[in-house]
């Protein structure tokens, strides 16, 4: 248990994160998916008039650039985009981390700064396969 992070024997972390609709003791996020596409944005530098940009502004618009699972799901886009430039090729965070991370980005008012902040060390830190949890976990639409 110590490896993912958790105490002795504590399922709670672990099931926060598979069940975050269920999960009564953190707050939203305040965070949605114009939002994260902006943020993303930022974080990889790419040009507001990019392909890859518009692919995750325009998330939910039928278009023939997108691959059947990407279609109409916000992660899977977000994946697409950030597979090549992602700097981590294996993850180094912990559950216990991401909890802490996902309390601290819940605990932010609507500063998009913070919140790019927390993103970005998220970012640095997982992979992109991880990341697409992640933000499943964020929206709380988790598509199992």
């Amino acid at each position: 248990w110590g490896a993912f992070g958790l105490g002795h024997h504590d399922l709670f972390p672990l099931m926060r994160l598979t069940l975050p609709h269920l999960d009564t003791e953190r707050p939203n996020y305040r965070i949605k998916h114009a939002s994260l596409a902006k943020i993303y944005i930022a974080l990889l530098a790419i040009p507001e008039t990019s392909a890859d940009a518009k692919k995750m502004i325009e998330w939910k618009k039928p278009s023939a650039g997108f691959q059947r699972n990407e279609q109409g799901n916000f992660p899977e886009v977000v994946f697409s985009v950030i597979e090549h430039r992602c700097p981590k090729r294996k993850g180094s965070i912990t559950i216990g981390q991401l909890n802490q991370q996902l309390d601290d980005l819940a605990a932010v008012s609507d500063d998009f700064d913070k919140k790019k902040a927390i993103l970005s060390s998220l970012h640095t830190s997982t992979t992109a396969q991880e990341q697409r949890w992640i933000l499943r976990i964020i929206l709380k639409d988790m598509h199992i």
